[in-house]
């Protein structure tokens, strides 16, 4: 009785918001690729040639790949997820969710920095499984990357458009799903790799402004608003250590790291996260469009900067449930199991702040 199913709470933005939200992002995002296509035609003259269209070039910077390595490894889950981790098992939650997400992009780094040496002329892992291993592996890790790319997209795409019609007021699923395919197939087409790759730095940009503000706005409450839900950081602190999360935790707590149960989720998510980048095409040709060393040291850095991502917003958002449950529902969780696991955590609190 006293969970609150988010489908009962008032949409805060309108439907023609929504709409104009998404296509104002699909225009700017428009614009950016057409900015380096008019760049590669009239100043490196390489703008009809396929191969420019498949690796930017060849000599992105290892700052751009590693804002590329942000946006491409920052699904929705990186937010949803790994709150739904802090929900579970408290503070341990999100730390092996963002570290056991990692580890795969500095492995990565090695495994690029060799492709571009030993087989400088490729444009995707694929070829130079057929070139080494012949037609039959080549049509089986061919498979593998279709099938990975289904499923992240239509992961990313089935969660995405469900927060935004739980967000918006009267938009539909399917028109939400129409414009978002549409948008990100156009500008993915018109600019290439190298078109997205300039568009990602401009989302890893947002990204990280998003983070930081959620941070600073649950913590510290720099404009000082009036009727504060939370307080500061001290009052989140004592109420969260009077937590009680997962039953194999430390004395139940939600503020420690030592929980059986939650490593043992990390070493799923570390084992898990291994096929999503390395059969990922996507991730192959980010570190294709860079010299060698520019590709290593993007994905190391971009490893580093997507750390912050899921650990920072499953921190804030987490700890602000945990107060919020504590200090209004005795503990007891207030947010449906459903919405939970549809990634509406943060999305309520949000709403709540």
């Amino acid at each position: 009785g006293d969970q609150t199913p988010f489908e009962d709470l008032e949409r805060n933005i309108k439907e023609w918001q929504g709409i104009v939200l998404l296509v104002c992002f699909g225009a700017f995002a428009l614009f950016v690729v057409l900015i380096h296509r008019i760049i590669r035609t009239y100043i490196y003259y390489d703008a009809h040639l396929l191969d420019t269209f498949f690796d930017g070039g060849g000599d992105i910077n290892f700052a751009l790949i590693a804002a590329a390595v942000v946006a491409k490894w920052t699904w929705t889950t990186s937010f949803t997820w790994s709150t739904m981790e802090v929900q579970r098992f408290g503070l341990v939650g999100h730390f092996w969710f963002a570290a056991g997400s990692v580890i795969q992009l500095f492995l990565f780094a090695i495994v690029v920095c060799e492709i571009r040496i030993k087989a400088p002329g490729a444009k995707t892992y694929l070829q130079v499984i057929r070139a080494r291993y012949g037609a039959v592996p080549h049509i089986v890790l061919m498979c593998f990357a279709l099938f990975a790319n289904i499923v992240i997209a239509g992961m990313v795409m089935t969660e995405g458009t469900r927060i935004l019609t739980n967000l918006t007021e009267d938009l539909d699923h399917e028109v939400t799903a129409i414009i978002l395919a549409i948008v990100i197939a156009f500008f993915t087409v018109v600019g290439g790799v190298g078109g997205g790759i300039y568009v990602s730095y401009f989302s890893a940009v947002l990204l990280l402004s998003i983070v930081l503000y959620y941070v600073c706005d649950v913590f510290f409450d720099p404009l000082g608003r009036d009727g504060n839900i939370l307080g500061d950081k001290e009052e989140i602190y004592d109420l969260v250590k009077c937590g009680k999360a997962d039953p194999d935790n430390d004395d139940y707590s939600a503020l420690t790291f030592l929980s059986r149960d939650g490593m043992i989720q990390g070493i799923l998510i570390i084992l898990s996260s291994f096929s999503s980048i390395f059969v990922n095409q996507s991730f192959w040709q980010t570190g294709i469009a860079g010299k060698p060393v520019h590709s290593v040291w993007g994905f190391i850095m971009g490893g580093l900067v997507w750390f912050a991502v899921p650990f920072c917003s499953a921190y804030a958002f987490g700890m602000a449930y945990w107060a919020l449950a504590i200090r209004d529902k005795g503990g007891v969780h207030f947010v449906i199991d459903d919405d939970v696991k549809n990634g509406l955590l943060p999305v309520y609190i949000s709403w709540e702040l």
